[in-house]
């Protein structure tokens, strides 16, 4: 007869408290990813979301730069633009910029913008553009903005 020979049960007692081990792992993880998702909803306003705009078409010298940069890149077509970045055009530049679906922003030369607000929910869509100097014309769809309170603002 075996002196260290432990009963069955004592045998798999171990494996009961692995079990708990597991399940209470996963249960905070739960917990967790729950608490990360309210706060990332919280911190987006009515569950927004930021967007970018798209350079669609670009004629000479076309330059955006970074949120609180004073260093201009040139742009690249379909370069995205993100909220806070600004865009601008030289003395003979152009750029069309394409927002959501099928809404743009078209620049004339030596003009200058920047993206305040570019954002949306499923029942919402807020545009806030500032123009620093120049000039510039939009074509809104009505698809991109059918909602009551979407907003676009310049």
């Amino acid at each position: 007869m075996r002196r260290n020979h432990q009963p069955y049960g004592r045998r798999h007692r171990g494996n009961n408290n692995l079990l708990k081990i597991v399940f209470w792992l996963g249960f905070l993880a739960l917990v967790v990813y729950g608490i990360i998702s309210l706060w990332n909803f919280s911190t987006n306003k009515l569950g927004f979301q930021n967007t970018s705009a798209k350079v669609e078409v670009s004629k000479n010298k076309v330059e955006f730069a970074l949120q609180n940069s004073k260093k201009w890149t040139p742009t690249a077509l379909e370069q995205k633009i993100f909220p806070a970045e600004s865009l601008r055009t030289n003395h003979s530049g152009q750029a069309t910029l394409k927002i959501f679906n099928n809404s743009f922003i078209y620049l004339n030369s030596s003009t200058e913008i920047l993206i305040e607000n570019l954002k949306f929910n499923e029942n919402q869509r807020e545009v806030t553009i500032i123009l620093k100097k120049g000039e510039l014309w939009t074509k809104i769809s009505k698809d991109d903005f059918k909602d009551e309170n979407s907003k676009f603002i310049i």
